[in-house]
């Protein structure tokens, strides 16, 4: 399980109200097995479990595109070592 917290920032280079982020915190976590043996691995997992809406950047002076940050999303991973 991990969390992570980002305080209010502007995203513009005239730090323009318009263009600030407000703090928000992202929830993920990951369930591992591993096989007896440690030949492969499964896991899966989720980001941003709380699927909180944010920003990731803006364009110059704020009045551009703006990129939203990822929704929530969940994945699996299989490991093999040969």
């Amino acid at each position: 399980v991990n969390y992570t917290y980002s305080g209010a920032y502007f995203m513009s280079t005239v730090n323009s109200p318009f263009g600030v982020q407000p703090e928000f915190g992202l929830l993920g976590a990951e369930l591992t097995y591993e096989a007896p043996g440690g030949r492969w691995a499964l896991a899966f997992g989720g980001r941003n479990l709380t699927d909180t809406a944010f920003q990731e950047r803006a364009g110059a002076g704020g009045g551009g595109a703006i990129t939203p940050g990822q929704p929530r999303t969940f994945y699996s991973r299989l490991r093999v070592s040969f």
